[in-house]
């Protein structure tokens, strides 16, 4: 990996630190959660816990700040530490106490441009996010830590997914067209993004796509 193609400032911390999530991070409506994560979802994003797949605790290891994870069905939330389902121990007065969205980053998947899962034997294992902030131009690097490895081989399969299904979605709702013979599909097997050099010889950043139609 060529590290020195991607910044490393703040990383995710200072994403989308000015988004404005949704009209419901303003005011908590009336608790009726039966989790502090299910509240959280409920009241600071224009989702609901349908859309939720699986969270985790984290360390931001460029930021050196922990947080959680949350996996939604379109996107990624990035929330300060909050009273979870890891001890177990949930109640009615501690969610109440959640007054203000801690949640600090929201990433959707269209965003990211790659990501490598790094399994360390007999250490805790780390996914490294490649993804662009405003534009293709600028790209930032964020290395996620994971305080238990089981957690990191659900996140991983979770990310992958939705990354590879969104853009699915994406291409063959916008771009792959349904064949002229018969009633077959253009089908989306994958897609990189690649360095084009234009007849001045500067780079270009391009997407390689490939189908079952066109290679």
């Amino acid at each position: 990996m060529e590290n020195n193609q991607f910044s490393f400032r703040n990383s995710i911390s200072n994403l989308f630190s000015k988004l404005s999530f949704s009209k419901k991070s303003s005011k908590p409506k009336e608790n009726k959660s039966n989790s502090s994560l299910e509240f959280i979802i409920n009241n600071f994003t224009e989702f609901t816990i349908e859309d939720y797949f699986t969270h985790s605790k984290i360390f931001l290891e460029y930021d050196e700040i922990e947080a959680v994870i949350i996996i939604m069905k379109n996107c990624i939330f990035l929330c300060h530490l909050f009273p979870d389902e890891f001890n177990n121990n949930n109640n009615n007065n501690e969610i109440k106490e959640i007054k203000e969205n801690p949640i600090f980053s929201k990433l959707i998947f269209s965003q990211i441009y790659n990501f490598e899962f790094i399994v360390n034997q007999g250490e805790l294992n780390s996914i490294i996010l490649l993804y662009f902030e405003k534009d293709i131009n600028f790209k930032i690097q964020s290395k996620i830590n994971f305080f238990y490895n089981k957690d990191s081989f659900i996140i991983h399969h979770f990310i992958k997914k939705n990354y590879i299904l969104f853009w699915q979605i994406k291409f063959e709702s916008n771009i792959l067209k349904e064949n002229e013979n018969g009633n077959k599909y253009e089908i989306y097997q994958y897609h990189f993004y690649v360095k084009k050099i234009n007849q001045y010889g500067k780079y270009q950043d391009r997407i390689l796509m490939c189908s079952t139609k066109v290679n």
